[in-house]
């Protein structure tokens, strides 16, 4: 995956696991993957916004099938709402400001919040 100039991409092994499974089985699905991070990556900021409890501190943006969204904090962010403890990330103290953690793809589960994995 590509990164654009001012952030650079931190994929967790449960994203790039996602990504790959998806690249062999369901190449249209990880094109829109890969533009949603493309996008990210382009204009952080401008994404389908901040996600609420259980995810407090991390954003979403919403790629391929409606339903179906890439989940990702931005370290800086992260660092000014004070959300590491929340967002659990293992690259917290190697990350820098410039960084966006990809965290999850996957569609949202209705009853529980999570994602199918």
């Amino acid at each position: 995956m590509n990164s654009s100039p001012g952030f650079e991409p931190i994929f967790t092994e449960s994203f790039a696991a996602i990504y790959h499974a998806k690249k062999k089985r369901l190449q249209p699905m990880a094109e829109a993957i890969q533009q949603g991070v493309d996008h990210i990556l382009a204009a952080p900021q401008n994404n389908d916004g901040p996600m609420r409890h259980p995810h407090s501190g991390r954003r979403k943006k919403y790629v391929g099938k409606s339903s179906y969204r890439i989940v990702f904090a931005i370290c800086a962010e992260c660092r000014k709402l004070g959300k590491q403890r929340e967002n659990g990330c293992e690259f917290c103290g190697e990350a820098k400001d410039n960084n966006i953690v990809f965290f999850h793809a996957g569609v949202k589960q209705e009853r529980h919040g999570d994602y199918d994995l």
